[in-house]
């Protein structure tokens, strides 16, 4: 019995595959060419700034701060993290509400690439048969590469350059660990994280994933122009992709969503001030 699930499933997969490579877009042409807009540019309102980068020309600071921040264990899986997604079924049963998602960089990168915003059952199931052939065509460090560079990180922002030179008024490859987290601490929310009054928010999830980096808080790091190699080290005895307990997870724990106010269409002031990602401190 168990073996006839596992054919029937194997067989459901590979008819899934088959639909994917005649109607779905052509993922492996990702490999050479990079993406013109993407369906999440043309979903929203406004302007596209966007400037391409090669992944080594981006920080590694920023590298490893968005990989701790969105896929701990991006070079572990094949698209699909199930620890994240046996987490985040215990935390949404336990609260009764979703208070957790289970996305992984590779499935985020192809709902934007070429989905809808929209949620539904459809788009999941599309998401997960591009996200498992985005696994199968394409590298990992492309896969990041892609993520880095087609993400939003601001209204009409895209990609790791435009929004370090956005926020920080410096290129992509000489963020500082503290700027790095920041732009990772806003990605599940980028128009919501970056208005004044979520700014208390955005900094206590950069604090969160400087503390997951293994480093302290720096509020307001000099310039560098130095660009890292290789992403930094992680805290000794722990390879960068290996669980953590959740008591190491999350050492000063982020605010429930009910305290997070609900976002409106039009934000409350049309003109609010310039906020400082790196803190409060100058």
């Amino acid at each position: 019995m168990r073996s006839f699930f596992f054919k029937s499933l194997a067989l459901i997969l590979g008819l899934l595959m088959l639909f994917a490579a005649a109607v779905l877009p052509d993922v492996i042409s990702l490999r050479s060419f990079d993406p013109g807009k993407t369906a999440l540019m043309r979903q929203q309102r406004g302007g596209v700034v966007q400037e391409w980068m090669p992944l080594a020309k981006i920080s590694g600071h920023l590298r490893e701060a968005v990989l701790y921040g969105e896929d701990l264990n991006f070079y572990a899986h094949h698209g699909i993290d199930f620890f994240e997604l046996r987490e985040s079924f215990k935390k949404n049963w336990k609260t009764k509400r979703w208070a957790r998602g289970a996305s992984t960089i590779t499935m985020q990168l192809s709902k934007n690439l070429y989905l809808s915003t929209r949620k539904s059952p459809l788009r999941k199931v599309l998401e997960l048969i591009l996200t498992l052939e985005m696994e199968m065509l394409l590298p990992k460090e492309r896969i990041l590469e892609l993520y880095l560079n087609v993400i939003e990180w601001g209204p009409g922002i895209y990609g790791a350059e435009a929004a370090s030179r956005h926020y920080f008024k410096k290129p992509a490859a000489a963020l500082g660990s503290a700027e790095a987290a920041y732009l990772a601490a806003i990605i599940p929310s980028p128009r919501r994280y970056t208005q004044p009054r979520y700014q208390r928010y955005a900094e206590r999830r950069k604090r969160w994933i400087l503390a997951r980096m293994g480093r302290p808080e720096r509020v307001a790091p000099a310039p560098s122009t130095e660009v890292p190699k290789a992403p930094l080290p992680v805290p000794p005895e722990r390879t960068p992709f290996e669980p953590i307990p959740p008591e190491e997870l999350e050492p000063e724990p982020l605010p429930p969503e009910e305290e997070i106010p609900e976002v409106t269409s039009e934000p409350e002031d049309a003109n609010p001030p310039p906020i400082n990602p790196l803190g409060d401190q100058p």
